[in-house]
């Protein structure tokens, strides 16, 4: 999964940004981020951090929309036909942006949601989702006797999955 264009609604602080971004650093060209409450974080000033070449240039490639809803960027990159081959959503989608997001994926998007327990936003993110990105599969974060492994789950395109019928089985059943 090599993703060029990222899109994250929820920066805050930047912290998945900078993660996502680092961890792209071969394939991301672009990666819009928004956050519609706080504007606390000037990437520019990263680029004099110490962080080796090629971080430093990839934090470039960064554009950050403090005090800027998720539906207006949504619409902004709608406007001039970005697709987006990553979404993560770390803050809370409106009716409007489950309209605009299924016109700036690309066909191979997938969306990874955070706080996905209980009745978090990710949660309530998904059930808005269902029925804009319908055949998706959601993958949930793994429980293991109860022991949370995580609160990430993952919306997967069914074009990128692939079931096949098994044609005959080992032993007789």
């Amino acid at each position: 999964f090599s993703p060029k264009n990222v899109l994250e609604i929820g920066t805050y602080i930047g912290r998945s940004t900078l993660a996502i971004n680092f961890g792209g650093l071969c394939s991301i060209e672009r990666f819009w981020t928004c956050d519609g409450t706080f504007d606390c974080m000037n990437f520019n000033d990263l680029k004099t951090t110490g962080f080796s070449e090629e971080k430093t240039e990839s934090v470039g490639k960064i554009e950050y929309y403090g005090k800027t809803m998720s539906t207006e960027l949504l619409k902004k990159s709608m406007d001039i036909n970005t697709k987006f081959d990553f979404i993560f959503v770390d803050g809370r989608l409106s009716g409007d942006d489950c309209s605009i997001l299924p016109k700036v994926m690309s066909d191979s998007c997938i969306i990874l949601l955070d706080d996905f327990e209980g009745v978090e936003k990710g949660v309530i993110n998904v059930m808005m989702l269902r029925n804009v990105l319908k055949g998706f599969l959601l993958i949930e974060p793994p429980i293991e006797k109860d022991f949370k492994l995580g609160n990430l789950a993952l919306l997967v395109p069914p074009n990128l999955i692939t079931l096949a019928r098994q044609q005959s089985l080992p032993v007789n059943m």
